[in-house]
């Protein structure tokens, strides 16, 4: 099946803390400059449009084998893609064993830090105009900010493995970059090919866009919170366990609240989890105990 171009798929990230523009994103951008992201997110790789279509056109996962891989023949040369090359083509670290989900209340308590006041479930639903955040990605998110271990090349793995068979009429070359950079890595001397593909650059109109949002959105519940743990501090030590936070970082929770999650629909089953704080706390901050509702989810396409 014929696969089309998305040009703004898989961009090369913009970040200079230097331009104007990004004056009140500095803070995010230099974390992200020094964080385990920061190759797959800046690498700008001659991208050769031929390699990514016959990739996209051969690939099947083979699951005889133990760890599964994806196999795919490019200028005639055939490849294994493990979660091990993933890793060291992106350079993203971590090991096989690293999580890719956390508790919903480390989740939560972490958002809430950051100032979101919503529910759990609102981030994962696409309605008003704004862009839902999948249970993956949150995870991704918090074991960023608190610097705890996440399965980024499990997760990727997985997003491939779901893009080997589209809906008819529906499918893209997907991930071209990330691709290029697995098969240099695969086949140090591939030649480049004379048709190359050149994504469309990142413009500075996104840190714009970000402030538009916020202001056409006012009836959103806007907390205005500093950067805290990994994303300012290099040196930040992840909390114990299911934690999101030290105890010397009480005073910075204070008023934080992490209810229990709505009732899902009946033919959604639900998981009663006692979840009890494994922090010790002063005795005279009373930590009430929280139950919460845990969807069980299929896995859904994130777009990297």
């Amino acid at each position: 099946m014929a696969r089309r171009v998305e040009y703004k798929h898989n961009q090369v990230a913009l970040l200079d803390p230097n331009l104007p523009e990004a004056v009140h994103y500095q803070g995010i951008i230099n974390f992200l400059n020094r964080s385990r992201l920061h190759v797959a997110l800046s690498a700008d790789p001659y991208i050769s449009l031929v390699y990514i279509q016959q990739f996209w056109d051969t690939v099947h996962q083979d699951i005889d084998v133990d760890p599964h891989v994806l196999r795919a023949t490019v200028n005639n040369i055939e490849i294994a893609i493990s979660e091990d090359s993933i890793r060291a083509a992106l350079d993203l670290g971590g090991n096989a064993e690293d999580p890719i989900s956390y508790p919903n209340t480390l989740i939560m308590g972490c958002f809430q830090r950051m100032g979101y006041r919503g529910r759990q479930n609102d981030t994962q639903a696409r309605k008003a105009g704004t862009d839902g955040l999948k249970m993956a990605l949150q995870t991704a998110m918090v074991a960023l900010t608190l610097n705890k271990r996440f399965n980024f090349l499990l997760y990727f793995y997985r997003e491939m493995v779901m893009q080997i068979n589209p809906v008819e009429g529906q499918g893209f070359l997907m991930y071209p970059r990330f691709i290029q950079m697995i098969l240099n890595h695969l086949i140090p001397d591939l030649p480049q090919h004379a048709i190359r593909l050149t994504l469309t650059p990142m413009s500075k109109r996104i840190f714009t866009d970000c402030t538009k949002v916020k202001q056409q959105n006012a009836a959103l519940i806007l907390v205005n919170t500093p950067l805290f743990g990994h994303l300012i501090n290099p040196d930040y030590v992840a909390p114990p366990n299911d934690n999101w936070f030290h105890p010397h970082e009480l005073a910075q929770v204070q008023g934080v609240n992490v209810q229990p999650q709505p009732q899902q629909p009946a033919q959604q089953p639900q998981i009663q989890v006692p979840i009890q704080p494994q922090i010790p706390i002063p005795e005279q901050v009373p930590i009430p105990q929280v139950a919460v509702n845990i969807p069980i989810q299929e896995p859904v396409q994130e777009e990297l």
